[in-house]
């Protein structure tokens, strides 16, 4: 379970940091993206991640129709930036 919150907590930095413009960061969470966008129970949310990479704020435009823990990681992304 450690692992899991450990892996986590590096996905959500690095979208962070790309998400602040890190170019590094967004080529090494990319891939991470493509991969959930090409699975149906993740696509809306990688979308969603991708919105936020490219400047999207807008919390209720980043999490609708999103499951509880989509939005809570959204959530915690954007409480980064505050």
């Amino acid at each position: 379970m450690e692992q899991q919150e450990q892996a986590l907590e590096q996905f959500l930095s690095l979208l962070t940091a790309a998400a602040e413009g890190n170019e590094e960061a967004r080529e090494q969470v990319q891939p991470m993206l493509d991969k959930m966008a090409e699975d149906k129970n993740s696509r809306k949310f990688a979308a969603r991640l991708e919105m936020l990479l490219d400047g999207e704020r807008n919390l209720e435009s980043l999490t609708r129709g999103l499951s509880e823990n989509e939005n809570a990681l959204i959530r915690a992304i954007l409480e980064k930036f505050n």
